[in-house]
């Protein structure tokens, strides 16, 4: 088999597939920090609460914007690799974006927190000033998976 018929093959093969990244159902704050979901929280902070006097803290669309080509290049360049099955480039790109928006995420410095959000954390014993990082949750439960279409 030629090495263009083995790409024909992998590319069929992954638009069978998806990689899906995210905040999966499973992935709730614990009750005692309100029970909601991650993913709601993380919409909330990227568009902001004007009823919660949230401001928007844009990571999501910021990271599609800057890495979709690096993303697309992965996918070329583990395709590329031999004996790459389709859910190796899957798994590889979706690792990928998992670790680009939680570097975002990390980069996030603007809008400075309120003085009353720093209060609440301080009670709670946390001297963090920094925003989208109050328990570390948020971060720690984005996830990737590779299902089929």
């Amino acid at each position: 088999m030629s090495r263009v018929d083995e790409y024909r093959k992998l590319f069929s093969a992954m638009s069978k597939k998806q990689a899906k990244i995210g905040w999966f159902p499973s992935a709730q704050y614990p009750a005692e920090d309100g029970g909601e979901y991650v993913a709601g929280v993380a919409l909330t902070h990227e568009f902001g609460s004007p009823a919660q006097h949230i401001p928007p803290r844009p990571f999501l669309r910021p990271t599609i914007a800057n890495n979709k080509g690096d993303w697309i290049r992965t996918i070329k360049g583990l395709a590329r690799q031999k004996r790459t099955t389709d859910e190796d480039v899957l798994e590889g790109v979706g690792l990928q974006m998992v670790g680009d928006f939680k570097d975002m995420i990390g980069r996030i410095n603007n809008p400075k927190l309120a003085a009353s959000t720093i209060a609440k954390r301080k009670e709670r014993g946390n001297n963090s000033v920094k925003p989208l990082n109050d328990t570390g949750y948020m971060i720690a439960t984005l996830t990737n998976t590779v299902e089929s279409k």
